[in-house]
């Protein structure tokens, strides 16, 4: 499942450099430690455990970019590409809340 989160992510990282003329921020990433913190998990951490925090962690990023969406003039180009990344973070949310939902009933995942 996280693997192909992984490419998806990649492929969407692609994506928008390529239709905003932008580079990603170049960064190293984040330890489990690191993103636990973040996530309010406990380390060592379950096959759960990481589902909730993916899903909180994607939640934040969508939270962000609405921030950010509402501070700028609509229709403009920043303005189209936060609320771009908001809607994939709802996605995102969307597809980790069903993965952690069908997890938690013993059944296997979509992806």
């Amino acid at each position: 499942l996280f693997e192909r989160l992984v490419a998806m992510e990649r492929e969407h990282n692609r994506t928008l450099t390529a239709r905003y003329h932008v580079e990603p921020p170049g960064s190293a990433a984040p330890t489990l430690a690191a993103l636990a913190i973040f996530s309010d998990i406990e380390i060592p951490a379950t096959g759960e455990a990481l589902l909730r925090m993916a899903v909180e962690l994607e939640k934040r990023a969508r939270d962000f970019f609405r921030a950010q969406h509402a501070t700028f003039e609509e229709g403009s180009e920043p303005w189209k590409l936060y609320r771009e990344l908001a809607a994939e973070e709802q996605e995102h949310v969307d597809l980790l809340s069903t993965e952690l939902v069908r997890f938690q009933r013993g059944k296997p995942g979509l992806l």
